[in-house]
């Protein structure tokens, strides 16, 4: 991967620059968010590269049928955009893991604290849990060495795109510098599982026509293209060309699926 990037980034990096600066920025946050240490425009350059290719590609068809020309535009538009969110994507999903391992370390936070432990110490505790928020435990202290515990609290408040880690890191920067409550630690906790609670039983209700939604365009419409194809060309006097077929079937339909089952996936709690 890193070597594709510095391959599209020397021959379209110029291009990348070129890109609107509010584009550029999302992508510059999402990246950081996402953990992904890359420059904007490297990424961006990766996502041009691809696109032109499958213009170039797709646009092969346009000379066996000109009437496709249409073809070549929407398939490098959707290259170029399913790589250009690929960040965004990331960032979310490891802010959902990072918001459920918080919930259960906020309840060992508190019993550690008021068991006697120093801040620090509870700090430290959590940094041993082999997962991802423990491994963001192990980073603040980490940069707490360097800077200080609030500034390194900040940092992964600033790297993760949630906010519940902000509110969470509100709370525990109040602990440690003014000697608040740890109670405010365990009410977020149990709000947050009320909520995940809530999300997952709607998610749960929704599912059934999450999966109607699927079966319509992975099986009952292109059954529908293939019969109106046929009939259309018995009855009706107008008939499908083969490589409108080809494209429909292979291309089309496969593309469809791929974003009803993202969109499925994203909304997932």
């Amino acid at each position: 991967m890193v070597q594709a990037v510095i391959f599209f980034y020397d021959k379209f990096g110029f291009l990348a620059e070129k890109l609107p600066e509010s584009l550029r920025k999302k992508v510059s946050r999402d990246l950081f968010q996402a953990g992904m240490f890359l420059k904007p425009e490297a990424w961006l350059s990766l996502c041009l590269g691809f696109s032109i290719i499958t213009f170039i590609i797709s646009s092969l068809v346009v000379l066996v049928n000109w009437k496709l020309f249409w073809l070549p535009i929407i398939l490098s538009f959707l290259v170029f955009y399913s790589l250009a969110v690929i960040p965004a994507s990331r960032k979310k999903k490891k802010a959902k893991v990072i918001e459920k391992e918080l919930t259960q370390a906020l309840r060992l936070f508190v019993i550690r604290l008021e068991a006697g432990n120093s801040f620090e110490e509870c700090l430290k505790k959590a940094g041993e849990e082999n997962n991802i928020i423990g491994k963001e435990f192990r980073k603040i202290l980490a940069e707490a060495k360097i800077s200080s515990v609030p500034e390194a609290l900040d940092s992964f408040s600033k790297r993760t795109d949630s906010l519940f880690v902000k509110k969470t890191i509100s709370v525990l920067t109040g602990i440690y510098s003014k000697g608040s409550s740890s109670s405010q630690l365990l009410r977020l906790a149990e709000e947050r599982e009320k909520e995940l609670q809530a999300k997952m039983k709607e998610y749960g209700s929704k599912s059934l026509f999450y999966s109607l939604f699927f079966i319509v365009f992975s099986a009952v419409l292109p059954s529908f293209f293939q019969a109106a194809g046929v009939i259309g060309g018995l009855l009706l006097g107008f008939s499908i060309t083969p490589l409108t077929f080809l494209i429909t079937m292979t291309v089309l339909f496969p593309t469809i699926n791929a974003v009803v089952l993202w969109f499925i996936t994203s909304k997932k709690p």
